[in-house]
């Protein structure tokens, strides 16, 4: 054999060697370290679905009124901009143009209820309106209707007692034609703030505790998948909350969080709250519900968005009062969980007329089927 074909061979046998060598370290790459990967992100999935939600409560010696950043969180990261989502104004919507009028009005300057005494002026807004035989009533209905939509679609007002808030109609007479004004204020007793929160410098605090755990969830969620977030924060309620009927707090977030007890009408408002918080669509839902004995009695529930459907959650059913000696399950506190209007419909009723001469609203149509 010739010099220059010995050197062809070698060539040859040690271009093999490389390649050989080449290949063996890609398929090593694919199966090894690429494997490793997918098991992270595994593992990083199903550490995300199970690690629950953990908060600490401010320190609330150290809230300045007027000087705190109201819903400053105890997190080192920035919180997320997240859109709001639409059930925010969800029965705004279902409105006529009178009642999203004084629903706007109110909305513009909703950080001024916290005074307890800011007056809403809607100037001659209803001047026209009111020079109609049928005006005075319409006017009435309207008031009544966006202020159910308000207080249903706004439930941060915690704080905001309604029977202390009255709608004002007041004219002038020049030449003999009548010039009508419209205002909403507080009533005789001079202040439309909750007997729990008298003054500004009480409402700035509640508002700082309850925001100030809610970014913390912001911050542990922001990750997650949709469903994920829902699931945390169902679960975290649950573990966080016990119902109870007797706290004067047991209707609204506040006292849901800072007390750690509610009644089914918290349950619900401080569920909304916290999904809405982290983008999740969610709507309180009046109604009845058919109790152990078989009897009707008066409840709220959350419906809630999630992939294009909505779904139930009953969070206050879902955390049951239990018996000394027993534990409450994984299953039973996802009896409510996402369920469908075929399991909901055998106990729970819809009520949408939110108060005593209030227009009915309707709610949105749930998925027949569980999630």
């Amino acid at each position: 054999m010739g010099k220059s074909k010995k050197i062809i061979i070698v060539i040859i046998i040690i271009a093999a060697v490389i390649l050989a060598a080449i290949m063996t370290e890609l398929f090593l790459l694919r199966n090894g370290e690429g494997k490793e990967v997918s098991n992270n992100q595994e593992e990083n999935s199903q550490t995300n679905e199970q690690n629950s939600i953990s908060v600490e409560p401010p320190d609330l010696n150290t809230f300045m009124p007027g000087g705190n950043d109201i819903g400053g969180g105890s997190s080192t990261t920035p919180t997320p901009n997240i859109l709001e989502p639409t059930s925010t104004t969800y029965y705004y919507g279902q409105l006529n143009n009178i009642g999203k009028t004084i629903y706007d009005g109110l909305k513009q300057n909703k950080d001024k209820f916290k005074t307890g005494t800011y007056i809403f002026n809607f100037g001659t807004q209803f001047n026209t309106l009111l020079h109609t035989d049928s005006g005075n009533d319409e006017l009435n209905k309207a008031f009544q209707a966006a202020w159910d939509a308000f207080m249903y679609d706004q439930v941060d007002l915690f704080y905001v007692d309604p029977s202390k808030v009255n709608l004002i109609t007041q004219y002038t007479n020049i030449g003999g034609i009548n010039t009508y004004t419209v205002t909403i204020e507080p009533r005789e007793e001079g202040n439309y703030l909750n007997a729990e929160f008298p003054t500004q410098e009480d409402v700035e605090r509640a508002q700082y505790y309850v925001k100030y755990m809610v970014d913390q969830v912001i911050d542990q969620t922001q990750d997650n998948s949709i469903f994920q977030k829902v699931r945390k924060v169902h679960e975290w309620l649950i573990r966080h909350i016990e119902y109870d009927e007797t706290s004067k707090n047991a209707s609204n977030p506040y006292g849901a969080l800072l007390e750690q007890k509610a009644n089914y009408e918290g349950y619900s408002k401080i569920f909304k709250y916290v999904l809405e918080k982290i983008g999740v669509s969610c709507v309180l839902v009046p109604g009845t519900v058919t109790n152990s004995q078989g009897a009707q009695e008066n409840h709220m529930w959350n419906y809630l968005q999630l992939n294009s459907q909505w779904y139930a959650v009953d969070i206050a059913l879902d955390d049951p009062i239990l018996e000394e000696g027993e534990v409450l399950t994984e299953d039973r506190m996802v009896k409510y969980f996402l369920k469908g209007s075929t399991t909901l419909t055998q106990t729970h009723k819809e009520n949408g007329v939110f108060s005593e001469k209030g227009m009915e609203f309707k709610f949105p149509v749930i998925s027949e089927q569980d999630y």
